[in-house]
């Protein structure tokens, strides 16, 4: 399994099958090909990145799905500040 850590959150890896997401724009961003849009499901707080070619089309993701799962035991370590 695969960890990263953002915000003091470690994320994992969400297979889709769960339920089906329903996502929510955090915050989005310009770039050269459209927007990038940072989106959250509103029901099991996964994160995924999408990209939006015009605001008329639907967004086509990214990134794959990634769930914040609680610090504690079993986790992976947290990296120090400046790491």
């Amino acid at each position: 399994m695969t960890t990263t850590e953002t915000h003091g959150e470690h994320l994992r890896t969400v297979h889709s099958s769960a339920h089906e997401h329903g996502w929510l724009v955090e915050s989005s961003h310009p770039v050269s090909s459209g927007r990038i849009l940072y989106v959250r499901c509103a029901e099991c707080g996964a994160r995924r990145v999408d990209q939006q070619d015009h605001r008329r089309r639907p967004p086509v993701a990214l990134s794959r799905e990634l769930r914040a799962t609680p610090d504690g035991p079993g986790t992976s370590p947290r990296r120090e500040p400046g790491c």
